[in-house]
C-alpha cells in the first residue's frame, strides 16, 4: 500500500517538460532535500541542495534527461526532456 509520503511524492510536477531553458518543480507538499539531473547515459550533470524550487537547464544538450528529487528517504525520478 501507499503510504502518506508516496503519495506526497507522487504529487510532484516539472513544468515545463520539454523546456528550453528553466524547470520549475511544483511541490506544494513535499520539502524537496537535494534534486540531481542526470544524462540519458547515466552521467550527473546537476545536483542542486538550494533553491529546489527550479533547474536551469539551458546549458545542457538537447535530449533526455532524468531529475531525481530526494526528499526524506524517499526518491521520484521524473524524465525531462531539453530542446
Amino acid at each position: 500500500t501507499l503510504g502518506i509520503d508516496d503519495i506526497e511524492l507522487s504529487s510532484i510536477n516539472l513544468y515545463p517538460n520539454p523546456t528550453s531553458d528553466i524547470v520549475y518543480i511544483d511541490n506544494l507538499n513535499v520539502a524537496l532535500d537535494r534534486i540531481e539531473v542526470m544524462s540519458i547515459s547515466g552521467q550527473l550533470v546537476i545536483s542542486k541542495d538550494h533553491d529546489l524550487n527550479s533547474i536551469n537547464v539551458n546549458h545542457l544538450n538537447t535530449g533526455v534527461y532524468f531529475v531525481k528529487l530526494y526528499a526524506k528517504e524517499l526518491t521520484k525520478t521524473i524524465k525531462l526532456i531539453k530542446k
